[in-house]
């Protein structure tokens, strides 16, 4: 009895443990997107993202579409547009920013003091076993950042 009681005790604690290990924190994007997003982490739901930015969601007329899509316009800063990345099902969590630069200066020195070289040929991977993988990768004037968390779309 005392041997089932203490499995019991084991595998609750594994499960709570667990349970932790997987919610994500503002720590675990730390140090991957700008200082002036410091409010803001991967994973965090949309509820509480709408809480911290006053940003206005992008209609998308897909009825495909597996994603919600918030735009937020800058007329100055280093910025034109950052976008922010939903998914629609479960928590919705935030997956994924694209910042789109006022021009490539700009961009290479706040990507190389971010991200430092790249070291997946031309993109960025970090792999993190205690949390989510970072992917990064340039297009244009554009950064994309994002979270290999697994109820998102990048997950696959």
């Amino acid at each position: 009895r005392d041997y089932m009681s203490s499995m019991l005790w084991c595998g609750i604690l594994l499960l709570v443990s667990f349970t932790f290990s997987q919610a994500q924190t503002p720590q675990d994007t730390k140090g991957f997107l700008p200082k002036e997003f410091k409010k803001i982490y991967f994973g965090m739901s949309l509820k509480e993202f709408r809480k911290v930015k006053k940003v206005n969601r992008k209609e998308l007329d897909d009825p495909m579409v597996f994603v919600t899509e918030y735009v937020e316009q800058r007329k100055r800063g280093k910025y034109t547009e950052v976008t922010y990345y939903f998914d629609v099902g479960g928590k919705a969590p935030f997956y994924e920013i694209v910042l789109d630069y006022r021009n490539e200066k700009v961009m290479d020195d706040e990507i190389n003091s971010l991200l430092g070289k790249p070291n997946d040929n031309v993109r960025w991977h970090f792999r993190r076993s205690a949390s989510f993988d970072i992917k990064a990768w340039r297009y244009e004037t554009k950064l994309i950042i994002i979270a290999v968390l697994p109820e998102a779309a990048w997950s696959n």
